[in-house]
């Protein structure tokens, strides 16, 4: 596995791979506080608070622990009435702001077994 450094975010719009080869998961040096189904992030290493909306506050549960960005985006789609499409894009943007913001781990499995 290769692994994003917060500094070099996941970049959904270089290359795009196999979204079952990528997993992500929250920093461990945060606090969250929920309201009325939404969340707001303290990173406590930059001091910086960040919002996210209900849907964003979904993903921010499920990677809690490492979880396949398919596995993410198939959650959501049974969650909610969204287009995959649609879901597959936005779920993207979001993981893009939150490796930029430093609060997600990327981790990318390069290849399954190695070719001799």
């Amino acid at each position: 596995m290769s692994s994003h450094a917060p500094d070099q975010p996941y970049d959904s719009g270089s290359h795009q791979p196999d979204l079952e080869r990528i997993t992500v998961v929250a920093i461990s040096e945060h606090v969250v506080c929920h309201l009325d189904g939404e969340a707001v992030l303290l990173h406590l290493a930059k001091g910086a608070y960040y919002g996210l909306n209900s849907v964003g506050t979904r993903v921010w549960s499920l990677i809690q622990s490492p979880m396949q960005v398919s596995a993410i985006r198939d959650a959501l789609l049974a969650e909610y009435d969204v287009e995959p499409s649609a879901c597959e894009k936005d779920l993207k943007s979001l993981l893009d702001d939150l490796s930029k913001c430093g609060l997600i781990e990327v981790h990318e499995r390069i290849a399954d077994k190695l070719a001799i």
